[in-house]
């Protein structure tokens, strides 16, 4: 087995998500091939408050990131 496939789609998830939020990847083979990401969804979105713009913070986000819109576009990337 190579490590190839593998070394690709982490450095897929690292350019999609950012570096620092992609830690890593598994390839598993034993029912037919199937990668595992491990991504920690930080962003930097600006939010509403009451109404009102508030500043860009970083802070933990599965919404902005794994939207079921956004899901069903990864099954073509």
């Amino acid at each position: 087995m190579t490590l190839l496939p593998t070394i690709h789609n982490l450095a897929f998830l690292q350019q999609r998500y950012e570096k620092k939020n992609a830690l890593g990847c598994m390839l598993h083979q034993e029912e037919g091939p199937r990668l595992h990401a491990i991504v920690v969804p930080v962003t930097q979105e600006q939010r509403l408050h009451q109404g009102e713009k508030v500043e860009a913070w970083e802070r933990l986000s599965a919404q902005d990131l794994f939207s079921s819109t956004a899901l069903r576009q990864r099954q073509t990337d």
